[in-house]
């Protein structure tokens, strides 16, 4: 009988053993598999500019080209928005500038969850004077001045935005693959006619 309750007990222990052992084994699947959903095959696409000029017709601008608007640095904003209406920004006046190709350092990726992706940029680029509201997805610049004469100089400003909105698929569809903000001015060209009458040069004596 003390044989019987000796096996008996053995066999408990190696039940209980087995038990335990496929409990770890089935912890460890879980985790690997936990582990593996964290992984995103999303951060392989990472969010990437364009800047173009094409709504810009010739006019008398400082920047009126491709090579022109390629020779300023830009600011990005842009905040993307999940199906529950959350909103996360995603570039807080992210500086874009070109290097053979248009490139930014803050380097961010898709979220395919996301909903819309609403970006929105200016140029000239700067830290002080802008501010972004997100939930409006507007862009306040300060102290644009009133009159600007184009010149030569270098140290002239020539204020344009432009903005973009979208989904994650229709951005990795398009042929840049990628975000295309095509700028307009902000300023407006003044142009101002005189016409010589001829009575202007008659001569009143009293």
């Amino acid at each position: 009988k003390m044989n019987t309750n000796i096996r008996v007990y053995l066999q408990g222990i190696g039940l209980y053993l087995k038990v335990a052992t496929l409990c770890t084994l089935l912890c460890l699947t879980m985790q690997s598999c936990e582990k593996e959903s964290h992984i995103d095959p999303e951060e392989k696409h990472a969010i990437s500019m364009t800047a173009t000029s094409t709504n810009m017709s010739p006019l008398r601008a400082i920047i009126d080209s491709d090579a022109k608007l390629q020779e300023t640095d830009l600011g990005v904003y842009a905040h993307m928005q999940r199906a529950n209406n959350e909103k996360i920004l995603v570039f807080n006046n992210e500086k874009l500038y070109y290097d053979a190709g248009w490139k930014y350092d803050n380097i961010q990726y898709w979220i395919k969850s996301a909903i819309v992706y609403r970006f929105v940029a200016y140029s000239p680029y700067h830290t002080g004077n802008v501010s972004y509201d997100m939930d409006a997805h507007t862009l306040k610049i300060s102290n644009i001045p009133y009159w600007q004469e184009v010149g030569d100089a270098i140290e002239d400003d020539d204020y344009l935005i432009a903005n973009s909105n979208g989904n994650v698929d229709d951005y990795l569809s398009s042929d840049s693959k990628g975000v295309d903000l095509d700028f307009d001015h902000i300023l407006s060209q003044l142009v101002v006619n005189i016409k010589k009458d001829a009575s202007l040069n008659r001569t009143e004596y009293i």
